[in-house]
């Protein structure tokens, strides 16, 4: 492959405990969908989203670069 570029990478997460989605929505910014079993958080400066669920799982969408996933994660 010639001129292969890195444009998005998708990480996940899993925080190891349970999230309350109402309170986060309550306390943060976040999209909530009814169809969607989680909250969709935008206002990330390392990635373009989280996705955010009630089992503690997260997934990171929108990264150039694995240091971008690091630091958004902490």
């Amino acid at each position: 492959m010639v001129d292969f570029h890195v444009t998005n990478i998708v990480a996940n997460a899993d925080l190891g405990w349970k999230i309350d989605i109402g309170k986060l929505c309550e306390e943060r910014n976040v999209v909530r969908n009814e169809n969607f079993p989680g909250v969709v958080y935008k206002q990330m400066e390392h990635v373009k989203s989280a996705l955010i669920f009630a089992s503690g799982k997260v997934v990171f969408t929108g990264a150039k670069s694995k240091d971008s996933i690091d630091n958004a994660f902490t």
